[in-house]
């Protein structure tokens, strides 16, 4: 057995990529503190409404009154709701949902990836394997768990500010995309939920840190766990 290139390939990336997404994101957002960038993350555009105009050639002349343009500015969310507004795009908001889509891409092309392997196993020996079958399961492990995931990493651990969130999912996003190229296999879950412990270290007193211990113990159990399981199953379908 190559143990020591499953460590070095699989193990260590998996336990590593939280504590790296853990330090980035604490750095990233002091870094947002100390020079102001994170007001520049929470200002928002808004288009204000057209203003009518009085427009007179001369003291003499009748008055026109015209519909002005739209007004586009850039302004602080506290000034966003001014009622003058006819369309407004919060930039934390924007860039929350691309990092957020970012790493949710790569997640899935994870999956598939996985789910690429088992059948090229599977293909190696001659196995029938109903593909439906392998799309159902994997639909059907998203559907009971992935809302319940959710809850935990966006509500359960600490609160966050729209800035904190939009930090933590950058440097998950980039972590994992990063990771493609160099065919490390992080987990996605992991890394975001790194990102996450650091924004409760700042917030110390406000997070959850029983939850924290609750799936770090969860990380713990799941290698020893499934490699249990897998030479379980194994020596079962070796047997004549």
């Amino acid at each position: 057995m190559k143990l020591a290139a499953l460590g070095k390939g699989v193990v260590l990336p998996l336990l590593f990529s939280p504590v790296v997404a853990l330090v980035l994101t604490v750095c990233v957002q002091l870094l947002l503190k100390r020079f102001g960038w994170a007001d520049g993350i929470s200002a928002c555009v808004c288009v204000d409404e057209p203003k009518m105009v009085a427009l007179a050639a001369n003291a003499s002349a009748s008055t026109m009154v015209i519909a002005a343009p739209p007004t586009l500015r850039l302004a602080p969310s506290t000034e966003c709701n001014s009622g003058v507004e006819i369309a407004k795009f919060s930039i934390a908001d924007g860039v929350h949902w691309f990092f957020g889509c970012g790493a949710q891409l790569r997640a899935r092309i994870e999956r598939y990836a996985k789910a690429g392997g088992v059948l090229l196993v599977a293909a190696a020996y001659n196995a029938r394997l109903n593909y439906m079958v392998v799309a159902l399961a994997i639909a059907i492990g998203g559907v009971l768990g992935s809302a319940r995931v959710a809850q935990t990493l966006s509500k359960r651990i600490t609160p966050m500010a729209t800035r904190e969130a939009v930090t933590a999912n950058l440097v998950a996003a980039t972590l994992v995309t990063l990771a493609s190229p160099f065919a490390l296999p992080v987990s996605t879950t992991l890394v975001t939920s790194g990102g996450i412990f650091g924004i409760g270290l700042l917030r110390k007193e406000e997070a959850n840190w029983t939850k924290v211990r609750e799936i770090l113990l969860a990380w713990v159990a799941t290698l020893p766990l499934g490699a249990a399981l897998a030479a379980v199953t194994f020596l079962l379908l070796r047997k004549p």
